[in-house]
């Protein structure tokens, strides 16, 4: 309505200045006030807020700030603030550092890649509710993204390479790229919140808070049972020494699946005497002897690709037999909620052994038992496994497996599109916005207004035509 009745009298000034060639502005801005033009509302009742016009010179020219995003040449993709390739790239959720935040992506040719909930995208559109996010995207879903790497000395802590990897927009493999997912990845506001969780990882890594695997892989024995859910596991070191490992039946996977696929007790399913691989934490308990690590999983059969820990530099180092593990490097499980629940656990275990002052009695009623390789393949075909996923015991390999749970360095190939956010200046005109009234423009004014300290009672109301003020 507002705009209808502006065009209204501004067509009626216009051929009014026509017919009486009534000049309004001078070259000095001097005003003349021009003779009143009555318009098709004067003669209506007031049926709502009165509208004065104020006429003032053309507005000047002002500049503008816009926020684009523009491709950016090969030459130049190594410039500071990161490089940003528009390339789709396809990965696993590999761990939730937070509850609602951070997390890591496991890529084949990136390794890691940090990321967070709030980069996920949902049905085309920006996730607005993390957990939600976080359900809909569990460790070990496929996901594709784009990335942005960050590479300079203060990510030699993390990387070898001195690069950190982070993903600017997380979808679901199984569909297309969002439309909008480009420009408002790269809009300001999420290249803030981009560079704020950068500096809160970094802050996890500095502050040593991530749980150390002090064994990685390590290939041990169930040696007996606690109770229904809590054993010991046996490790020979280099040097033939047994070190005991305390785990939980709710670290244990058989065969990829978790404890609780299986019916009956661990000590039924995972049998004494099997051969398992272990990650493990030191620990240090006073009134327990002899148990001086904590299993974070516990493997039997086939391994899932996920858990599995992440190398990062520095640290006390793992030992890790079968991986080529870099030299001061030590591999972490980044899940910072899993400290607490270890902890639980073993809480539950000293108050066990405390009324046998710290000795380890283990309860052999209704345990199984693997005693040899007929013993493993009745094992393994009752608990789902196939033949031909290994054989009985593992031939053990000469070769070290690389690692690539860590932030790997990635030369981007010329032909990939290349893409960055830039920031323009351009000059603009318009009679709207407020920042164009002190060069002059159009603006609809209330009756509650008060122009130019004009009286305000209800005498002083002028009636509805249109007024030329400075």
């Amino acid at each position: 309505m507002l705009d209808s009745l502006l065009q209204e009298i501004i067509y009626h000034i216009t051929n009014r200045l026509l017919q009486e060639k009534t000049v309004v502005m001078s070259d000095a801005d001097d005003i003349e006030v021009m003779p009143e033009v009555e318009l098709s509302s004067d003669s209506e009742e007031d049926e709502g807020d009165e509208i004065s016009l104020i006429v003032m010179k053309r507005p000047q020219k002002v500049k503008r700030v816009v926020h684009d995003i523009e491709v950016v040449d090969p030459s130049q993709r190594g410039s500071a603030g990161g490089t940003f390739t528009a390339k789709e790239r396809t990965g696993k959720v590999k761990e939730y550092i937070e509850t609602e935040g951070l997390g890591v992506i496991i890529c084949k040719d990136l390794g890691l890649v940090l990321f967070h909930v709030e980069s996920f995208w949902i049905d085309g559109r920006p996730s607005t509710h993390g957990g939600r996010a976080k359900d809909r995207f569990p460790p070990g879903s496929e996901v594709n993204f784009l990335v942005r790497s960050f590479q300079g000395g203060d990510y030699k802590i993390v990387s070898e390479d001195e690069v950190l990897h982070q993903a600017v927009g997380v979808w679901d493999a199984s569909e297309n790229m969002p439309s909008s997912l480009m420009k408002v990845s790269l809009g300001e506001e999420n290249t803030r919140k981009l560079e704020m969780n950068r500096k809160s990882f970094m802050l996890y890594v500095k502050g040593d808070v991530f749980i150390r695997v002090s064994l990685m892989r390590v290939k041990g024995e169930v040696a007996g049972y606690l109770t229904d859910d809590i054993g010991i596991i046996e490790f020979y070191d280099d040097k033939k020494e047994k070190i005991n490992i305390l785990f939980h039946a709710s670290d244990v996977r058989i065969f990829k699946k978790d404890i609780g696929c299986y019916k009956g007790p661990c000590k039924r399913n995972l049998p004494v005497g099997l051969n398992v691989c272990v990650d493990a934490r030191r620990i240090h308990m006073r009134d327990v002897k002899n148990v001086n690590y904590q299993a974070i999983i516990v493997l039997a059969g086939s391994w899932p690709a996920h858990p599995f820990p992440s190398l990062l530099r520095g640290g006390q180092g793992t030992y890790a037999p079968s991986y080529d593990v870099p030299e001061n490097s030590t591999f972490y499980y980044l899940e910072l909620p899993l400290e607490s629940r270890l902890k639980r656990k073993v809480d539950e275990f000293a108050s066990i052994v405390k009324g046998t002052r710290g000795k380890v009695e283990f309860d052999f009623r209704d345990v199984e038992y693997v005693k040899d390789k007929q013993d493993y393949i009745d094992w393994k075909i009752q608990m789902g496994g196939r033949r031909e996923e290994e054989h009985y015991p593992r031939s053990r390999r000469t070769e070290l497996k690389d690692c690539i749970d860590t932030f790997r360095s990635c030369h981007f190939v010329e032909e990939e599109m290349a893409v960055r956010n830039v920031t323009k200046v351009v000059d603009s005109r318009t009679w709207y916005p407020p920042e164009a009234w002190q060069h002059g423009g159009l603006k609809l004014v209330k009756k509650e207004e008060r122009i130019d300290n004009e009286p305000t009672s209800e005498s002083s109301i002028p009636s509805k035509r249109p007024r030329l003020t400075k």
